[in-house]
């Protein structure tokens, strides 16, 4: 087999990947960027607490971030496979937007002092 019908089959497979999984594209890219501000945030957390930055945290972020698509991925995967359920990838999506913000509260907080949690339970309370 020449490179050139490889390269065409192998050209068909991406955009047939692309093409099934568009739908949850939103999902992908948001959960991305939740991932990236966690990173982000986790690092100036560090830095705060004066906390070596290493290339093994930063390949956990890639990993857990590689994985956290893949989890979305199966998810819609089982949704076209039971269309009667139909709402796995968005359950899986919502449970890792969760953790990430978890996250990325956790890291502001200890940048500012300011827990967002503890103010969000005054402001209630208030009311």
């Amino acid at each position: 087999m020449s490179d050139t019908v490889l390269y065409v089959w192998m050209k068909a497979a991406v955009l047939s990947l692309v093409g099934f999984f568009a739908p949850i594209h939103t999902l992908i890219f948001a959960l991305g960027a939740l991932v990236l501000i966690d990173f982000i945030t986790g690092i100036y957390a560090a830095a705060k607490r004066e906390e070596k930055i290493t290339s093994s945290g930063m390949k956990r972020t890639v990993a857990k971030g590689l994985l956290y698509q893949l989890a979305i991925l199966a998810g819609y995967v089982f949704d076209t496979i039971t269309p009667e359920l139909g709402f796995v990838a968005r359950v899986v999506a919502v449970t890792i937007a969760v953790v990430e913000m978890k996250s990325i509260l956790e890291n502001v907080a200890s940048v500012t002092g300011v827990d967002f949690r503890t103010l969000v339970d005054r402001m209630i309370a208030k009311k």
